[in-house]
């Protein structure tokens, strides 16, 4: 997912992680000269767990820390002047993150993406949800 975004000059906007899913594709992204966008909340800033700190990654992308006392301020800046969202498989806050956006999605065309494999061939889920206002 990640060199696909890259080759297409896309911007990956993710939480920033570098293990599972969010760091195979951070990976992807980085290996073929994509930018990444990570945006975390400061209570998940710990001892260089984040994809930006690990060893490799390029000077190109972005860290971008929240704070306040939930995660409204991450999410927003997550899709801020996004165009669509990719959903990669993940947990409770991922389905959190996924209903929030299309609750609040207003603009006259917007996607949303479910995937259920990051193996090098992802493989869409049966959830695709387009929202056009």
């Amino acid at each position: 997912m990640g060199k696909v975004l890259a080759e297409r000059n896309h911007i990956c906007v993710n939480g920033g992680g570098k293990n599972g899913c969010m760091g195979k594709m951070n990976d992807g992204c980085n290996d073929h000269g994509g930018i990444i966008n990570a945006v975390i909340h400061e209570m998940f800033v710990l001892d260089g767990a984040e994809y930006l700190s690990a060893e490799g990654s390029s000077g190109r992308h972005s860290l971008i820390v929240t704070t306040g006392p939930n995660l409204k301020e991450r999410k927003e800046k997550l899709v801020e002047g996004c165009d669509g969202i990719i959903v990669l498989p993940g947990g409770t806050g991922t389905f959190d993150e996924l209903f929030e956006m299309v609750s609040e999605q207003t603009s006259s065309k917007f996607l949303i993406a479910a995937y259920d494999s990051m193996d090098g061939q992802a493989v869409p889920s049966k959830l695709v949800i387009a929202v056009s206002g």
